[in-house]
């Protein structure tokens, strides 16, 4: 055994020791003896958490470290540090660090040297607001605005080739969202108002931002996003009705009070013509009226035809991909075939007149909805029962040698169809029937009339429903479609919005908390009760709160 223990060869191990040098700004010093220490001191001697104690001999050391220099430090070479870079699912756990640590040292800042702090190293100067803006970092940008509200004023330098900044402009232009709604919420708002104006400087030559950057008809994003609660937003709930209430709704019932005479005359014209053997010929009064309600029906018809073509060149992306339009183009041309083969004498005219009449009402887009909802999905299942019975049933009086009760095979098919629409029997004398027939003509009856009648209602009562949980939403699209097509004008002298335009309007505390209230209250309909009285209560102390400091 000793022999052998003089076979192994000693190798030298060194212990590697950490490398404390390594100076990367996202790094800290490792939590020594040292640190605990001082830990426990500040835990035994203050009023604080053990957390809280942690928190703040990070802080001394990181201050210790950098000075003055700290909270660019972790707010700006944090994030992009070896440890945080390319991993989006840290950024949460680390701007909830930073906060935390940007909150001890502003308590610590009585000299206030962050309030003017610029980063020397850019060219452009900017402040930490401006940061914490491009970061996202909606807490630290809560803190720093508590502590010194200036800084949403404070604009970066001018470069070369670029303007100064302001930090909201930083955040709208990075698109975070949640920290440029913050900080114009904090601004006041001619500032605010300011960003989205023309310019007249002769470098800039527009405005300073623009929302068709993010909401754009030409995203092809937009349309996988779910925008109802956008379209419900107390913003552009009081836009809209600002245009509604001040132009929208008198033009649109002189619209309809128009169109309501266009039918009234319509109707007149095409009922009456059709009581008469040559409606060529016009003599009398009710002729003479008859005649006055075609020619302005046909000028209406004219002014709607070019309308219609004056929507399809401006929303053509759009147009054509609503089938309803094509029920709109559908009775104006059936309505003017009318005319020439009314002189041609062809009896066919009100076979057409008919349905020209019938496609221009108002009711014809409705009924297409539950057509193409619910009757295509009741049809399928109707045509599945329907056929089997059809071939069941001539199957069974061939064998009694009886189809010639039902004449063919098309008179049958008839007298199942009427069994479903007029709820009637294929056949009030059963004795004409073998017992089989008997059976298949019950069992069809019975699912006709007993079930599928029944579906069918449960169908249209469950679209009633959904339509009147969506009833509020579905009126506040409509009534931004129709705003937006009256003020859209090709001449700029009879544009509504040109005409109604204002440079800025001001909303009450008590209209905006009153938007605010029926805004949280439709946004989201499965909670409860008192879950939205508890966001109402909150909605409302913040308000209050606002009021009372204004006041002050």
């Amino acid at each position: 055994m000793e022999n052998s223990d003089n076979n192994y060869t000693a190798v030298p191990m060194e212990q590697r020791r950490p490398n404390s040098d390594h100076k990367e700004h996202a790094l800290e010093k490792p939590f020594d003896e040292e640190f605990w220490v001082k830990v426990q001191e500040k835990f035994n001697a203050g009023d604080v958490s053990w957390n809280r104690a942690m928190d703040e001999v990070r802080t001394d050391r990181l201050i210790a470290i950098h000075g003055g220099n700290t909270l660019l430090v972790i707010i700006r070479d944090w994030p992009i540090s070896e440890k945080y870079r390319d991993k989006p699912e840290l950024i949460a756990s680390l701007e909830y660090l930073i906060s935390r640590f940007t909150e001890i040292i502003l308590d610590k800042d009585n000299d206030e040297e962050y309030k003017y702090f610029r980063v020397d190293e850019d060219f452009a100067r900017p402040t930490l607001l401006h940061l914490a803006a491009e970061q996202n970092f909606l807490h630290v940008t809560k803190l720093l605005v508590e502590k010194y509200p200036s800084l949403v004023y404070l604009e970066t330098e001018e470069v070369a080739g670029e303007r100064p900044y302001l930090p909201v402009e930083k955040a709208l232009m990075s698109h975070k969202d949640e920290t440029a709604a913050y900080l114009i919420s904090q601004m006041k708002h001619d500032w605010v108002h300011e960003l989205f104006l023309y310019d007249n400087d002769m470098r800039l030559k527009r405005a300073k931002f623009k929302f068709t950057e993010i909401i754009s008809h030409r995203d092809p994003e937009t349309k996988k996003l779910d925008m109802q609660e956008a379209i419900q937003h107390p913003v552009v709930r009081m836009l809209v009705m600002r245009k509604w209430n001040t132009f929208g709704h008198w033009w649109f019932c002189v619209q309809a009070s128009f169109y309501i005479a266009f039918l009234t005359l319509l109707s007149y014209a095409l009922i009456y013509a059709s009581t008469l053997e040559d409606p060529k010929q016009y003599s009398g009064r009710a002729d003479g009226l008859r005649a006055f309600c075609e020619v302005i029906t046909i000028i209406f018809l004219m002014f709607y035809f070019v309308e219609e073509i004056n929507q399809a060149e401006r929303e053509w992306k759009t147009y054509f991909k609503d089938p309803y339009n094509y029920f709109d183009w559908l009775g104006l041309i059936l309505t003017f075939l009318v005319i020439p083969l009314r002189f041609a004498e062809v009896r066919s005219q009100w076979s057409v007149a008919a349905l020209g009449y019938l496609t221009t009402g108002l009711y014809t887009k409705t009924l297409a909805k539950i057509i193409y909802r619910d009757m295509t999905r009741f049809s399928v299942v109707f045509l599945i029962v329907f056929i089997g019975f059809c071939g069941a049933m001539f199957m069974a009086l061939k064998a009694t040698g009886s189809q010639e009760l039902f004449t063919n095979y098309a008179w049958l098919m008839l007298a199942a169809v009427r069994a479903l629409v007029e709820q009637q029997p294929a056949e009030e004398d059963y004795s004409k029937f073998s017992w089989l027939a008997i059976l298949i003509l019950l069992a069809y009856m019975a699912m006709v009339i007993v079930i599928l009648l029944n579906v069918l209602i449960a169908q249209l009562s469950y679209t009633y429903s959904e339509a009147k949980t969506n009833a509020k939403l579905q009126y506040a699209i409509d009534r931004m479609r129709i705003v937006t097509r009256l003020e859209h004008s090709r001449f700029a002298r009879f544009s509504l919005r040109v005409k109604y335009y204002k440079q800025g309007d001001r909303v009450s505390e008590t209209e905006l908390a009153k938007e605010m209230l029926e805004y949280s209250d439709e946004r989201r309909p499965w909670e409860s009760m008192e879950e939205k009285l508890t966001l109402i209560r909150d909605l409302m102390r913040k308000v209050v709160r606002k009021v009372s400091e204004k006041s002050e």
